[in-house]
C-alpha cells in the first residue's frame, strides 16, 4: 500500500518534538541508573578528619562513593574473613549456613566456575570465583543443629599450616589443615581437631572472634553466648560469664602437634586462662601491632563499646589493678583441672550432671559477682551505645560494635552499627566512617599488597581498595 507522503513540520513544532525526545532520553537514562543503582554497592563515605584522605585516598572521598566491589551476595549471615595469601583467596564464614566459603580472584575468566557478581565499582575484578570449601564448619553432628547459628564464625591462619575456628555448634577452638581446605567439601567434618573447648572443666559459651598475638604467638578469644538458642538463660551454658580467653603459644603448639590429638586438646584446655570477664558481650578483639594492647568490642544492646586492656610483655597476661591480683574471683583463673580429669570419661558424666543442675533454675540466676571494666585491667575507648539505640528507634538495619582489625600503623577499621568506623590508633579519634548501610560482621585486610579491606555485610562480602595495609597481612 502507498502512503501519501506527509510535509515536514514546521520549524516550532519540529523543536517541540526534538524537546521531547530529549526528555524521552533522560528518563530511560534516568531508569537505567536507577537499576544501576540497585545493583551497586550503596556504600558511602563520611568524612570527620583530613587524615582519613590518607586511608582511603582523597579520590574515594567524593559524595558517590564509588570504589567498591561486590563480591558476595545472596549468603545468610558473613563473617570471620580472613585473608589467605598463598592462595590469593579469602575465606569467610557463613554463621546460619554452617559453611566455610572462599572468594578468589582468578587472571582470566573460568566459565566452569561460579562467578561473583560484581558491584558496579570503578575496580570490579575481572574474573572471582566463589566457592563452598568446608561444610559443617561448626556444628559437626549430623543431626540438625539445636542453635540459630550453629556454624564457624571468626577464622585465623596459624604458623602450623592450619585454618582456626572459631566453632559456634561444637563450642570450640578448632582447627583444619589448610591441605584439607584445599581438597575442597569435606563432608563430615570429622577432620576438624578440637584446641581448646572448656575452661576448668566446663564448656565455653560459643566462641566468636580470635586473634594471635603477634607479641608472642599466643591465641586469644572471645567467648559470649551468640551460638546458645537461649543466650544468657540457656540450660546448656556452662560458665556463668562471657569471657575473653587466652592459649599460650606453647600449649597451642602442643594441641596442634601433640600426640593423641584428645589429650593434647585435654592439655590445651588446662592451658587456658581467662583474661577478661567484665564485658557482658564480648566480640570482636585485635592487637596493637607490638602485642602490648588488647583491644576488644562489646556488642550488648544496652552496651556498646570499644575497650583496651594492657598486656604484661613477660607474663602475656592482661595487667590487673593490683589489689586485685591475688584474689579469688572468677577472674583469678587458677586452674584446677589435672591433663587425666579430662581425659578421662567421667569428665563428660560431670559436665552432663553441671547442665542438668543448671536446667533447674535461670543461668543467669547463677552468674556470681563480676568485677567491673577498671578493676578487670580495662579502659572504656569509644561508646557507640546511643547511636545504635537511635538507629534502632529509626528502624535501620543496624548491629552493635562486632569485628575489627588494625593496619599496620594502628589505625582502626571497626565495624559497628552499619559502617565501618575508622579511628586513629588506640581509637583516639573518629576519622569517618564507610557507610555501608547494613549491619556489618567483621572486616578483614587481604590482597596481594594488604591493602584490600573486606567487609562481611550481612549477606554480601565487599571490597574497599585503601591506601593502608593490614597488620601481618604479608606475614602468613
Amino acid at each position: 500500500m502507498h502512503l501519501p507522503r506527509r510535509r515536514a513540520p514546521p520549524p516550532m513544532f519540529a523543536f517541540s518534538i526534538l524537546c521531547l525526545g530529549y526528555v524521552l532520553l533522560s528518563m530511560i537514562s534516568t531508569s537505567s541508573n536507577a537499576a544501576l543503582d540497585e545493583g551497586s554497592s550503596g556504600v558511602s563515605i563520611e568524612r570527620l578528619d583530613p587524615r582519613l584522605d590518607a586511608l582511603l585516598g582523597a579520590e574515594n572521598l567524593a559524595a558517590s562513593f564509588n570504589a567498591v566491589d561486590v563480591l558476595v551476595r545472596g549468603r545468610l549471615w558473613t563473617e570471620g574473613p580472613v585473608f589467605w595469601p598463598s592462595e590469593n583467596t579469602l575465606l569467610f564464614s557463613d554463621v546460619r549456613d554452617n559453611a566455610i566459603y572462599s572468594w578468589r580472584e582468578e587472571e582470566e575468566e573460568d566459565t566452569e566456575k561460579t562467578k561473583t557478581e560484581k558491584g558496579h565499582g570503578t575496580s570490579s575484578p575481572p574474573g572471582s570465583v566463589v566457592a563452598e570449601l568446608v561444610r559443617p564448619s561448626g556444628w559437626l553432628s549430623a543431626s540438625e543443629a539445636p542453635m540459630w547459628e550453629p556454624g564457624s564464625n571468626g577464622l585465623a591462619l596459624d604458623a602450623f599450616g592450619n585454618l582456626v575456628a572459631a566453632q559456634h555448634g561444637e563450642r570450640q577452638i578448632a582447627r583444619l589443615p589448610l591441605s584439607e581446605v584445599l581438597g575442597g567439601n569435606n563432608g563430615s567434618g570429622r577432620t576438624f581437631r578440637a584446641v581448646a573447648s572448656r575452661f576448668q572443666g566446663k564448656r565455653f559459651n560459643s566462641p566468636n572472634d580470635l586473634a594471635f598475638n603477634p607479641l608472642n604467638g599466643d591465641l586469644w578469644f572471645t567467648d559470649p553466648v551468640y551460638g546458645l538458642e537461649g543466650y544468657d538463660d540457656d540450660p546448656k551454658k556452662e560458665l556463668m560469664f562471657q569471657g575473653v580467653f587466652r592459649i599460650p603459644a606453647a600449649a597451642y603448639k602442643e594441641a596442634v602437634e601433640g600426640e593423641p590429638a584428645a589429650a593434647a586438646a585435654a592439655a590445651a584446655d588446662c592451658a587456658v586462662t581467662l583474661e577478661v570477664s567484665a564485658l557482658s558481650s564480648p566480640n570482636g578483639l585485635a592487637f596493637s601491632p607490638d602485642g602490648e594492647t588488647l583491644f576488644v568490642s562489646n556488642s550488648g544492646k544496652e552496651a556498646s563499646f570499644w575497650a583496651s586492656f594492657a598486656v604484661d610483655r613477660v607474663s602475656g597476661r592482661v595487667v590487673k589493678k593490683k589489689e586485685n591480683e591475688s584474689d579469688e574471683s572468677v577472674n583469678s583463673n587458677n586452674r584446677t583441672c589435672p591433663v587425666s580429669s579430662l581425659s578421662a570419661p567421667s569428665a563428660s558424666a560431670a559436665a552432663a550432671a553441671l547442665a542438668r543442675a543448671a536446667a533447674a533454675t535461670r543461668a543467669s540466676d547463677l552468674r556470681p559477682p563480676l568485677p567491673s571494666l577498671e578493676e578487670d585491667g580495662g579502659q572504656k575507648l569509644f561508646d557507640v551505645t546511643e547511636e545504635l539505640k537511635k538507629a534502632r528507634a529509626a528502624g535501620r538495619t543496624v548491629g552493635a560494635c562486632d569485628g575489627f582489625k588494625l593496619d599496620e600503623r594502628g589505625n582502626v577499621f571497626a565495624s559497628a552499627i552499619d559502617s565501618v568506623y575508622v579511628f586513629s590508633p588506640r581509637f583516639e579519634t573518629l576519622l569517618g566512617k564507610i557507610v555501608v548501610g547494613d549491619k556489618l560482621g567483621n572486616v578483614a585486610f587481604g590482597g596481594k599488597k594488604g591493602e584490600d579491606l573486606f567487609i562481611a555485610a550481612n549477606s554480601r562480602i565487599l571490597r574497599v581498595r585503601t591506601r593502608t595495609r593490614g597488620e601481618g597481612t604479608l606475614r602468613k
